[in-house]
């Protein structure tokens, strides 16, 4: 009987490991689970995916990188020890060093694509890990028992300055009862810079490692950083500036009162506690709040009788199409206990268009500016 037992065992051993992979296999991924418990919120009446790259570190950039970072994302920081450290190292509080640590780590799970539901096999993972070293070097070793030198690969050139950017995949989401966008991270990306042998000023961006971020919970409303926290050594509040989400290109997830920009401006339009601040965070008045709804524009007719030009005053309602670019400012921050990146929409802005007097496009600015509580 123990014999019988004993041969049965791996049989069994089999069975349970391939139901456990057919189980994986039927799960949904992490972040799609987490999409539903927003998506299925009766409050929540708009919703589309995003992917965006910032550039969080931008003192990480050579000045002749040709980079200029300030065009693409706007970086402030807000808690940053230890900055001028010559050469950052995973105990530092960089950014970038602590992703750094998340790529070597062999028991933080990372996955291949955000959507993907199974993490990277441990060959599959160092494969990766190689192909981002800024060096693929080796070192000359002596095996202590047959005395032969051979030559051993070494990652010591890992340098977390190689990261460049960082790429979040996010769901942009629209609240009915507060009439506000939040922000939901599901994945993060480390984006490394490589460079082609053949050619030492040709490159491309490389993101080898996608890590889940922690669940969304309904429940528990998310509060600013606290920066007094010794916990927190690393914080920025990074804005959207070349990478805006543009909302008429994004295939809506959730889409149930369109136009919801529409419903945007009703709310601004009837409820004067609906806060909204300038660009430089002052409150908007009565009269300022009644001129961020109209468009006023110029326009030369002429006298039929005397021919002459006359310039006549134009005032439209801006409509939901007028507004379809949004601006974001993002909280980022470190905590180092729970070895854990949060991510907090800050504040956010409708963007319209500018234009010449003759109809030209000239730039976009904000036309006011929503904070969170």
């Amino acid at each position: 009987m123990r014999k019988l037992q004993t041969a049965s065992c791996p049989c069994k051993l089999l069975l349970q490991t391939a139901y456990c992979k057919l189980l994986l296999l039927l799960l949904p991924a992490p972040a799609t689970a987490q999409y539903e418990a927003i998506l299925n919120d009766p409050d929540v009446i708009w919703a589309a995916e995003v992917t965006l790259d910032f550039v969080v570190e931008p003192e990480f950039i050579p000045i002749d990188s040709g980079v200029f970072y300030e065009q693409y994302n706007l970086s402030v920081p807000l808690k940053l020890q230890n900055a001028n450290a010559a050469t950052p190292d995973e105990e530092g509080v960089l950014l970038a060093s602590k992703l750094m640590a998340w790529c070597r780590d062999p028991d933080l799970p990372a996955y291949a694509a955000p959507e993907d539901p199974l993490p990277l096999a441990d060959t599959l993972r160092q494969a990766r890990l190689r192909a981002v070293s800024s060096d693929n070097d080796s070192i000359t070793v002596l095996d202590p028992v047959t005395l032969m030198a051979h030559n051993k690969a070494i990652d010591s050139y890992l340098d977390p300055r190689s990261i460049h950017l960082v790429r979040v995949r996010q769901l942009l989401y629209y609240r009915e009862s507060s009439d506000e966008f939040e922000v939901f991270t599901a994945a993060l990306a480390p984006v490394f810079q490589k460079q082609y042998h053949f050619c030492s000023n040709c490159g491309y961006y490389f993101a080898p490692f996608w890590f889940k971020m922690p669940p969304f919970a309904k429940q528990k409303k998310q509060k600013p950083p606290r920066l007094d926290d010794p916990g927190i050594s690393w914080a920025r509040r990074l804005t959207t500036r070349e990478n805006l989400p543009a909302l008429d290109s994004l295939p809506p997830m959730k889409d149930f009162k369109r136009p919801v920009m529409q419903q945007w401006l009703k709310r601004l339009k009837t409820d004067p506690n609906y806060a909204v601040v300038d660009d430089d965070g002052q409150p908007l008045s009565g009269p300022e709040r009644e001129n961020l709804l109209v468009t006023i524009d110029s326009v030369p007719t002429f006298d039929p009788e005397t021919y002459e030009e006359v310039i006549q005053v134009v005032r439209e309602e801006r409509l939901a199409k007028d507004l379809m670019q949004i601006k974001l400012v993002q909280d980022w921050w470190y905590d180092d206990k729970r070895r854990q990146l949060s991510v907090r929409l800050h504040a956010f802005g409708l963007l319209v268009d500018v234009t010449d007097e003759e109809g030209n496009l000239r730039y976009k600015r904000v036309l006011c500016w929503r904070r969170k509580e």
